[in-house]
């Protein structure tokens, strides 16, 4: 497994592999480690999670949804492979206000 902490989704868009190398392209809720299935459900297999088939599809479905804590999970059928990518910060980039 690779996780990738200083990656984008957009930097991964283009290493995805070809036909010949199938994998399935998932949302994993990173504090319960559900898959996301579909608008009303999420499960704990990742064969019945929805597969967004684009690495950036899964990234903005996220974004437009505010799924925080959110991981873009790359299933390889390889084997047990797979390439994770954080949708949100894990930390938090808020600015502190500046003194007055």
């Amino acid at each position: 497994m690779a996780i990738l902490t200083d990656g984008s989704v957009d930097e991964i868009e283009d290493s995805v592999p070809t036909d010949d190398q199938a994998m399935k392209v998932l949302i994993q809720d990173r504090r319960t480690l559900l898959y996301f299935k579909d608008i009303y459900a999420w499960t704990h297999h990742a064969r019945d999670g929805f597969d967004f088939r684009s690495p950036k599809a899964a990234a903005e479905f996220c974004r437009a949804n505010k799924f925080a804590e959110t991981d873009v999970v790359l299933k390889f059928d390889t084997g047990r492979q797979e390439l994770r990518v954080p949708v949100w910060p894990v930390h938090s980039t808020a600015t502190v206000p500046a003194e007055i």
